[in-house]
């Protein structure tokens, strides 16, 4: 059958090896979508300045394309990730979430980002939709109040289950180790409402203000899980709340995954290098450098040795760059976005899946480069979004 692309004017031309979405049997990927027209024209009423609440309007509008050119909506959405450019800007974009999407209740994780590969981008967003199958989104009493109208303890639809947590606002001002038991605690409060427990886990998403306290996080996971642990992904962000440490992104499958590759990182790192769950496959963020060799490399450089190992670790699974259906990449600076691209590009054809690209910290300090994917058996008969120029979709 193969792929199939389907063209729309409405969405602007992308600016680097990407589409706007993607699906793959059930599973719905919508890339890096910003606040923009289909000329590429941030939204808003003063020119010259940045108004948040007008580009995040236009992207949940967007978001409605992208999800209807898939057949898809906005009741599928199980999970929205939102990067914002300063977070006094939060309340504003809460507000207009509620005003625009009243009725969209899933898992909301927001994360700080140093600015977006469009200037005077105030926001950027991607999201999870599932099609079909039973859809509940999750409250537990004892969790804090989910941004944006979500979903505190997460959204469960058929065998997946997303969620977001953070710290309980009564260890705030607690040693490191503490603050991770806790999130570690909401997790697990979070996964008990979805009916699934730790062992389900397949990606976890570690997001760290202050990454010389990954090893506190990890020795408490130790103690805390057992193998096979779920891949993961660790960015240095800022988070919501000034004091928070970590903050966790998790996906769950009914059954868990099996373990694609050798541990990731160091020996004491509680992580996978893939996980392997019935057609899908999360590969945890990969960097172009061996961690702690201190190597410089060009950023070009690092990016085709990460592809490398994402090659290794498809084949792993069956698979090949044709089955990618997402990738979150993070950069620690924007000066590298197009020796990035450079080096992206040689390992993808089109039509390309979606991706993130954002600023962030990473634990290797030689490191310029992370990249991580998920990937479906169903992509290579997976319905793209594409391009049109204007009169021609």
């Amino acid at each position: 059958m193969g792929r199939t692309v389907v063209p729309t004017e409405r969405l602007m031309k992308p600016i680097a090896q990407f589409s706007f979405g993607m699906r793959a049997g059930s599973v719905v990927r919508i890339g890096a979508t910003a606040g923009t027209d289909g000329a590429r024209r941030l939204m808003g009423s003063s020119p010259g300045l940045v108004d948040v609440v007008a580009q995040t309007a236009r992207m949940l509008e967007n978001f409605e394309i992208s999800l209807n050119l898939l057949g898809a909506g906005t009741s599928d959405v199980v999970h929205i990730r939102t990067w914002l450019n300063d977070w006094r800007d939060r309340a504003r974009f809460e507000a207009a979430v509620l005003d625009h999407w009243p009725d969209v209740v899933a898992c909301h994780s927001i994360v700080g980002s140093a600015g977006f590969p469009i200037p005077q981008a105030a926001v950027e967003g991607e999201l999870v939709a599932i099609v079909g199958g039973t859809r509940t989104a999750l409250d537990a009493p004892n969790l804090a109040t989910a941004p944006a109208g979500g979903a505190n303890a997460g959204v469960r639809a058929g065998a997946h289950h997303f969620c977001t947590v953070g710290p309980a606002d009564d260890v705030l001002l607690a040693d490191p180790a503490a603050r991770a038991r806790s999130c570690l605690d909401r997790l697990e409060i979070a996964l008990d409402a979805a009916g699934l427990q730790a062992r389900d886990l397949v990606m976890l998403n570690v997001n760290c203000s202050d990454l010389r306290l990954l090893p506190v996080f990890d020795r408490v996971l130790g103690d805390r899980m057992e193998p096979p642990y779920p891949a993961r992904t660790v960015s240095g962000v800022s988070l919501p709340d000034p004091r928070w440490l970590f903050s966790l992104d998790a996906i769950a499958i009914a059954g868990g995954g099996k373990p694609i590759g050798s541990d990731s990182g160091p020996h004491e790192a509680r992580a996978s290098a893939a996980m392997l769950a019935g057609d899908e496959l999360f590969i945890g963020g990969v960097v172009g450098t061996a961690v702690g060799s201190g190597r410089i490399e060009s950023v070009q450089s690092q990016t085709h040795e990460a592809w490398g190992r994402i090659g290794e670790l498809l084949a792993g699974a069956g698979m090949t760059t044709e089955d990618v259906l997402h990738t979150t990449n993070t950069l620690t600076d924007w000066r590298s976005y197009d020796a990035f691209n450079a080096g992206y590009g040689a390992h993808l054809s089109p039509p390309y899946p979606p991706r993130v690209t954002v600023v962030g910290m990473l634990s290797d300090a030689a490191a310029r480069v992370m990249i991580d994917v998920h990937a479906h058996r169903g992509a290579r008969e997976g319905r793209f979004i594409g391009y049109a120029s204007p009169g021609s979709a």
